[in-house]
């Protein structure tokens, strides 16, 4: 029997393919990084751990958030200034919490280990459920260098990141068990010496998503598409014989896993709808997204958060990083406008994906929670001293938040000092302050989270990972 389809209609249709990824911003060379699989034991399954690293970018002010103080017993003259009656001036929010804790600003819930600044929002219902780590040390003020350190775990070289990504590390023990094995909204991702399917496919957004995992084009009768299937599933002699170094055998389990891809359920995860069916409308509910306004929230934590719940639950990917907060790096005035807002922005966000995910389960009937390792960080924290401009410059000061499978809930790690809000060495053991203990780096985070979730952290080894002892469950 004839095939309808020759080799050279094949590779037209490739062509085709990749111009249409490439019109999208995506590459060619990123989707087959994205899809390329090598052979890999099932080491995942329905009971592997799951990541979800959610980055605020510009530099937090966690004095109004991880790690507060008291608007009432510091002011102008200290070494710290909250300063939360200046922001209360623009945002409705702040002035509630002020008033409800008698000026102070300091949120501490009844039986709670941890307290929260004024713009946590809805994350202080969860206290029973994070860890956050205090007083850490960043070593830099440069956006670039921050950024990657959290990125990788390693202190760059100059502005160049070092070593992997968490998320490629995550995805490469993990295994090659999702289609899109690490999913990398609005951040950048590296793999360094790691198989390919651990890249991280890099989008901007939904739209993007569904480029790389919908159909392009006119969908095939259904028999000519059996009649293309017949004909890839075909030994091809060429390929065979050129396949020395397995590069063949690598294009074509990329190109199988793509069809599977596009083929499958995930492009449903995610369209999201004005008009949203039961499903989605309950993931809209939960996440506090109006579906007459899903354009507009689909840029902004809200919708962010929609993608990384999706991509985790539907079971398109098993590593998640997603630039949740943006416009943090506030020197001027706009510290006042700005900063409280958008934190609380995000901080809802989180709180909302830790609530759907203990409410949705997965495959085994358990929640998605007890599966997922969650860290939000930023590149560094913000001075604890108004500047003359109204705003905060860079801090080395600096706290972060873990929590999830395997973390200790209702937990503080450390402290900054009273006096100018420093980075302070801790017992790893207990998380109390020891002069002569260690100064928490994002490269212990790291060594941290990945132990939380069973997982190894070997390639931290170069630069002596210590692991937070106190930040794990019993």
């Amino acid at each position: 029997m004839a095939h309808p389809f020759s080799r050279r209609d094949i590779l037209r249709g490739a062509a085709a393919l990749s111009t249409g990824v490439m019109a999208s911003g995506l590459g060619l060379d990123g989707l087959l990084h994205a899809f390329a699989a090598e052979p890999q034991p099932d080491k995942a399954g329905a009971s592997s751990p799951l990541l979800l690293f959610f980055y605020f970018s510009g530099g937090w002010d966690t004095i109004l958030s991880l790690d507060p103080r008291s608007n009432t017993a510091y002011g102008a003259d200290d070494g710290i200034w909250p300063a939360y009656d200046l922001v209360a001036k623009n945002d409705g929010e702040v002035a509630k919490v002020l008033q409800a804790t008698n000026g102070s600003g300091v949120q501490k819930a009844i039986g709670s280990n941890v307290n929260f600044g004024p713009a946590v929002g809805r994350l202080a219902n969860h206290w029973q459920d994070v860890c956050i780590v205090r007083g850490m040390s960043m070593g830099t003020l440069s956006h670039e260098v921050g950024y990657r350190f959290f990125m990788t775990g390693k202190f760059p070289t100059g502005l160049r990141a070092r070593g992997s990504s968490l998320g490629t590390w995550f995805a490469a023990q993990t295994g090659d068990n999702s289609p899109v094995p690490n999913l990398v909204v609005g951040m950048e991702t590296y793999n360094e010496g790691l198989p390919l399917y651990a890249n991280g496919l890099q989008v901007n957004s939904a739209q993007q998503i569904l480029t790389v995992v919908s159909q392009l084009g006119t969908k095939l009768p259904a028999s000519s598409e059996a009649a293309l299937q017949a004909f890839l599933a075909q030994p091809d002699c060429g390929i065979v014989e050129l396949d020395g170094e397995g590069a063949a055998t690598t294009y074509l389990a990329a190109r199988q896993k793509a069809m599977n891809l596009v083929s499958g359920p995930i492009p449903k995860a995610f369209t999201f709808s004005a008009t949203p069916d039961a499903e989605l409308a309950k993931l809209y509910k939960a996440l506090h997204i109006e579906p007459a306004k899903i354009v507009t929230e689909l840029g902004g934590p809200k919708g962010r958060a929609a993608i990384a719940v999706q991509a985790l639950t539907q079971g398109a990917s098993q590593a998640v990083g997603v630039r949740l907060v943006d416009g943090l790096d506030t020197h001027y005035a706009d510290w006042q406008v700005n900063q409280a807002r958008r934190q609380r922005e995000g901080w809802d966000a989180v709180a909302d994906v830790i609530s759907y995910l203990k409410e949705t389960l997965d495959k085994s009937g358990k929640p998605f929670w007890d599966r997922t390792v969650l860290l939000c960080a930023s590149e560094f924290a913000r001075t604890p001293k108004i500047n003359s401009r109204g705003g905060r410059d860079h801090h080395l000061g600096m706290a972060c938040l873990l929590a999830g499978k395997g973390i200790a809930g209702n937990r503080v790690i450390g402290a900054t000092s009273d006096a100018q809000y420093g980075a302070q060495p801790i017992h790893l053991l207990t998380g109390q302050l020891d002069s002569n203990g260690t100064v928490v780096r994002p490269t212990d985070v790291h060594a941290t989270l990945l132990k939380a979730a069973g997982l190894a952290y070997t390639h931290l080894t170069n630069v002596s990972p210590k692991i937070v002892q106190a930040a794990l469950k019993a």
